[in-house]
């Protein structure tokens, strides 16, 4: 019977200190949440002059573009709460019980670190299928409701240009994410000197889902000789040689923090093979990957600072939480500028802090023996 006891008790236990570890975290998301609202709101607040804001539509845009923030909100609730945790156990004597009965301090950090995996886990699947959609129709309220802009419809990009080949590039002035159809098309063929040998130019340029092939609509082929134009042909269709298919296509500029994972990996493919860098997607992607990691190894520097600064008070785990907070914040940020403009490998610039962190949490706790 004394083995069982013994067995049930550390889940009692971690039971206990996980569930000490939301109303911090809740409380701390709350604020941050608020403070948020209150700045998007008086920062757009001096749109209701311009003949199409509403206090109303302020607010819809306020709470659309709150999910957005999310991302640097979670990192420094999750390290609050793990340190108020930590804390108050300290404060009230059961963090000197549990050493007693042969609990380690790596023990207790556990199912605060497991609270803290879900919650990333859980922001992780938001950011893929939630957040983008909710950034989306965040934009399309900013842009036709408070700016007035009736022609905006999110997902269509203007004046784009593909690269088809080396030598030839294709320039359209309309396209809509994911739609079969491009409008005002011209496609330039250049000799090995760079100097225009051939122009087409055709209303559309339609993707067949049979054939796989896109094909030119309503146009006219022009042929150059030393830039002047000697000839023309008029034709109704017309194949073209871009292979890429209308799902494979990704063009635009997305806020990092509107984008998924996948939208990324699909960008970086397209842009590859049109022969365009990529520093700037392949540096976000790899931001997006580090950032739960980066969580994780935030608390876990903190936890021992908690600790030791014991009874002097839950200020101090709160300016320890915010300077922590935002030194990484700053580093990454500096670090993802690098990356964005090819300074440092995207890796690098994504995963680079992270690794020191890590080390930095290996050295903490041998230290301290934990």
């Amino acid at each position: 019977m004394e083995n069982k006891i013994e067995k049930i008790k550390p889940k009692i236990l971690y039971r206990y200190i996980a569930s000490k570890f939301w109303m911090p975290f809740f409380f701390a998301m709350a604020m941050f949440c608020i403070l948020v609202l209150l700045g998007d709101f008086f920062e757009n607040i001096k749109s209701i002059t311009n003949g199409y804001a509403t206090f109303r539509l302020i607010l819809k845009y306020c709470f659309l573009n709150l999910p957005s923030w999310l991302g640097m909100l979670l990192p420094v609730a999750c390290l609050l709460a793990v340190l108020f945790v930590i804390s108050d156990m300290v404060a009230g004597g059961e963090w000197t019980a549990c050493l007693a009965s042969g609990y380690r301090p790596g023990q207790l950090f556990v199912p605060l670190i497991a609270c803290v995996i879900l919650v990333v886990f859980l922001n992780s699947l938001m950011q893929e299928f939630v957040y983008p959609r909710v950034s989306q129709k965040a934009e399309q309220v900013f842009r036709r409701q408070l700016r007035g802009d009736k022609d905006f419809q999110a997902g269509i990009e203007r004046n784009i240009t593909l690269r088809i080949n080396p030598r030839q590039m294709l320039l359209a002035q309309t396209l809509q994410s994911g739609s079969l159809t491009m409008y005002g098309i011209t496609t330039e063929f250049y000799n090995e000197n760079w100097e225009i040998e051939k122009q087409i130019v055709a209303r559309n340029l339609v993707w067949d889902k049979d054939e796989k092939i896109w094909f030119y609509k309503d146009g006219v082929i022009r042929y150059f000789e030393e830039g002047i134009t000697i000839r023309e042909e008029v034709f109704d269709t017309l194949e073209s040689d871009l292979k890429v298919a209308p799902k494979d296509i990704s063009v635009g500029d997305i806020e990092e923090k509107a984008i998924s994972v996948r939208e990324l990996l699909k960008k970086i493919s397209f842009l590859g093979r049109s022969g365009l860098v990529t520093y700037k997607e392949k540096t976000n992607l790899h931001n997006k990957l580090a950032m739960p990691v980066m969580t994780i190894i935030m608390c876990l520097i903190g936890m021992p600072f908690a600790v030791t600064v014991r009874k002097r008070g839950k200020v101090i785990n709160i300016i320890a939480a915010l300077v922590m907070s935002f030194s990484f914040w700053w580093v990454m940020t500096m670090a993802s500028t690098a990356g964005q403009n090819g300074i440092l490998s995207p890796f690098i610039a994504g995963w680079g802090i992270v690794v020191l962190a890590a080390a930095a949490v290996f050295i903490e706790f041998k230290i301290m023996k934990i």
